[in-house]
């Protein structure tokens, strides 16, 4: 669709006019101004929290899409994020920058979870890596047609094991090419217990400044396997978000990198990228479009 914008010499406008819009422009300045550096100091009344967080959105989001911070420090200017709700605030952004995209992980891995389960099954007889034949073999030995949550559960986890790897990537301090089992844990990581998720998160962030890279956001659930999940955590930084399911976990953490402009984990950042471009029908002038990631489209069908 074209635009019809007519673009004229504003100061060609009669002084009178000019004065009046540059009035109104500064009040309208000044009263996100107000809101955001309120947001940037209280964290209560919740519902202050919404209408100002909801006030400041456009600002917000147009410097985001600027390319404007990290988002460790836009969880550090606005601490209501790092409130166990958070992340709803995150969502109304996500919502704003993509319409009805909001359900669409939920609706698609529905549709779609028997032809990746199959999918995974075919690798699995084509494989001669250990890690991969060994940790498919399990997870696909779990699946329970007829425990909903399970099946998707394990939908989830094989994604990263059923993509191709992408070659040898240079970062800032050395050059790193994923195993499968970076790549898997890059996506989901499990925590055998509760006491395990600090240690895990210790590991990673260690791991990352070793390659020279930033930690971004991602998933660990705590449990012995994908059908004893306890609870669900999105991790960003020293912020944990509780859910009890693992899909919406999921969800989260996808949103939450697409509303703060975060980057995806360097690891696993070819299925990321296949789920936003294949299951949210998100594409975008960044996309980093692998032959791995045309593949896995192209195979699963997961192409809008």
């Amino acid at each position: 669709m074209k635009s019809h914008f007519i673009f004229f010499n504003i100061t060609a406008l009669p002084r009178s006019v000019l004065e009046t819009v540059f009035v109104r422009v500064g009040a309208v300045l000044s009263y996100i101004q107000e809101n955001l550096s309120w947001l940037k100091n209280n964290v209560e009344p919740w519902e202050t929290v919404e209408k100002n967080w909801q006030a400041t959105e456009a600002f917000r989001i147009n410097k985001i899409k600027a390319g404007e911070g990290r988002i460790e420090d836009y969880f550090n200017d606005y601490p209501a994020l790092q409130q166990q709700q958070g992340y709803t605030l995150l969502f109304n952004d996500f919502e704003h920058m993509y319409p009805g995209k909001g359900g669409h992980l939920f609706s698609k891995i529905l549709l779609k979870k028997e032809d990746i389960l199959e999918y995974a099954r075919i690798k699995l007889k084509s494989t001669r890596n250990k890690y991969l034949n060994n940790t498919l073999r399990e997870l696909l030995g779990l699946v329970d047609d007829t425990i909903a949550e399970t099946s998707t559960n394990i939908a989830l986890m094989v994604l990263p094991l059923v993509i191709n790897v992408s070659p040898t990537r240079k970062l800032k301090k050395s050059t790193w090419k994923p195993s499968r089992a970076e790549i898997s844990q890059g996506f989901i990581v499990q925590a055998a217990s509760e006491g395990e998720v600090t240690t895990t998160i210790l590991e990673k962030t260690e791991k990352f400044k070793k390659h020279g890279c930033t930690v971004q956001p991602y998933v660990i659930f705590v449990g012995s396997s994908p059908v004893e999940i306890k609870k669900s955590y999105v991790v960003i930084n020293n912020t944990l978000y509780t859910f009890q399911k693992l899909i919406t976990a999921v969800d989260c953490a996808f949103k939450i990198i697409q509303a703060t402009g975060a980057y995806y984990p360097e690891e696993s950042q070819d299925i990321w990228t296949a789920i936003q471009i294949g299951i949210y029908g998100i594409t975008t002038p960044f996309d980093r479009k692998t032959q791995a990631v045309n593949v896995i489209l192209a195979d699963l069908q997961l192409k809008d």
